[in-house]
């Protein structure tokens, strides 16, 4: 007789996965042709590299942000000359997460290091923390 407890979990990693997959097709397919082997090998070479190219897609995959149809190059290429670029900022119009060069003095909730996009290479907003969630507050009178 199986054990019914791990049923559940089970079922849930199995999804999570073919989630995974299915988000990380979806985010190769985004990426400029010019650019897609080189994200490609960067994500199946484990977590130790392309270290904020995999935080990127994990967000998508839990849904803390959106998966645009195009992904402008100069995003990519941002994670590619800066390893240590995480996407800790966000796009005030869409929503976009942002690479950003975390400080090693303050960490991920301190100043940044370095802002590698002022301005969103997608729609051109204004970028920063967590501007999507204050933009939404300000539209609903918060």
């Amino acid at each position: 007789m199986p054990d019914t407890q791990s049923l559940p979990l089970k079922k849930w990693s199995v999804s999570v996965e073919h989630r995974r997959e299915d988000v990380r097709r979806m985010f190769l397919g985004a990426i400029a042709p010019s650019q897609r082997a080189k994200v490609e090998e960067s994500l199946a070479a484990g977590r130790y590299t392309g270290v904020g190219l995999h935080a990127w897609l994990d967000s998508i995959i839990s849904e803390e942000t959106y998966l645009p149809s195009e992904i402008p190059p100069s995003l990519v290429q941002a994670y590619f000359d800066y390893p240590e670029a995480l996407p800790l900022h966000n796009c005030e119009n869409c929503g976009l997460h942002i690479p950003i060069v975390p400080s090693p003095l303050y960490g991920f909730e301190g100043e940044t290091d370095h802002v590698l996009f002022p301005t969103c290479p997608s729609c051109g907003g204004r970028t920063g923390w967590y501007l999507p969630h204050m933009a939404a507050g300000q539209k609903s009178g918060h």
